[in-house]
C-alpha cells in the first residue's frame, strides 16, 4: 500500500488507484473499522513497502460468568 493512502484506508468507499480496476467498493476495512469502534477496540495499520500491509485488531477483555446453577 503506497505511504500516502495509508491514512485514508479506513474511511468509507477509498481504494487506492491501483485497486479501482478491480472489483469491490472499498468498504472492507471501514466495516472492520466500524465493528471495532463500536465493540470499544481498535484497529492500526502498519505499512511495510514491499512487504504488505498489517492489521491488527483488538477488542477489549470480557470477563463472562455463568448464571446457570
Amino acid at each position: 500500500m503506497d505511504e500516502a493512502f495509508v491514512p485514508f484506508a479506513l474511511d468509507r468507499f477509498s481504494r487506492q488507484s491501483e485497486a479501482r480496476t478491480r472489483a469491490g467498493a472499498g468498504l472492507g476495512l471501514s466495516i472492520v473499522a466500524g465493528i471495532a469502534t463500536i465493540a470499544g477496540g481498535t484497529v492500526s495499520l502498519t505499512n511495510s513497502p514491499g512487504a504488505g500491509l498489517r492489521i491488527d485488531v483488538s477488542f477489549p477483555a470480557v470477563t463472562v460468568t455463568s448464571t446457570r446453577p
